[in-house]
């Protein structure tokens, strides 16, 4: 869950019950999330794992998508231009990029994820957080006029995460 911040407080907000809340809006997840061992994971445990849990949660975010028309969220890879707004008539552009996943750690997550499957004949036990997060997306936001600024393209190495820590130390 998100956590929301509030004057000394701090509760969850659970992505679908955002995303419920705010009907134009778009869902973006890693494109490592739309290959067939994560589809097959989420009906395994949705099916079988009792209880809230992450993977319940991204059921009920494709539901919602489903809900609205759309079949699928906006997936996110490194270099990928995921939303814009033009300055006309509005105070500044606004522009999101993906730098992450890239296609190293989309192999990655798809091999962790393998991992998550039951073997055949074995039931499926509940999803646990790993680390390091394969699926993790970084997201670059330009927001207002830019003067003199910089704008980071994305990474030409092995994983976009490679390149917001590059952007952040630089």
């Amino acid at each position: 869950p998100l956590l929301a911040h509030g004057p000394g407080t701090a509760w969850p907000i659970h992505a679908s019950s955002l995303l419920s809340h705010a009907p134009h809006a778009d869902f973006c997840c890693s494109m490592a999330l739309q290959h067939k061992e994560f589809l097959t994971l989420i009906s395994a445990a949705s099916e079988t794992i009792p209880g809230q849990s992450g993977v319940e949660e991204f059921a009920a975010i494709i539901t919602e998508l489903e809900a609205r028309g759309r079949r699928a969220p906006k997936f996110a890879v490194e270099n990928k231009l995921l939303f814009t707004l033009s300055a006309s008539g509005r105070a500044f552009p606004i522009t999101l990029e993906s730098l992450s996943p890239s296609d190293a750690t989309i192999r990655l997550a798809l091999a962790q994820i393998k991992g998550l499957l039951p073997k055949v004949g074995e039931p499926q036990r509940r999803v646990i957080n790993r680390t390091p997060n394969h699926t993790s997306v970084v997201i670059w936001v330009e927001a207002g006029p830019v003067a003199g600024g910089t704008h980071c393209s994305g990474a030409q190495g092995a994983g976009g995460r490679d390149a917001a820590a590059d952007v952040a130390a630089g």
